[in-house]
């Protein structure tokens, strides 16, 4: 559960970058580059959880079916 929420955050964050860097692109005088930059930092950071989250589920889930075929 943990997993799909921080995967959907993390789409989310990756959404309003795109959409806030094109905007910016375009209409540099509306924004900031501090907005892109902090957007970009916040899904660079949920993007590292969801892959750490991922990993040691992926790893729990191995260790337990090798488990199952010792037996």
């Amino acid at each position: 559960m943990k997993l799909k929420m921080l995967a959907t955050a993390t789409i989310v964050m990756g959404l309003a970058t795109v959409i806030s860097s094109l905007w910016s692109f375009f209409r540099p005088e509306e924004f900031g580059s501090s907005l892109g930059t902090t957007l970009l930092g916040f899904t660079m950071v949920l993007l590292v959880a969801t892959t750490a989250i991922s990993s040691r589920q992926h790893q729990q889930k191995s260790v337990t079916g090798s488990r199952d075929s010792m037996v």
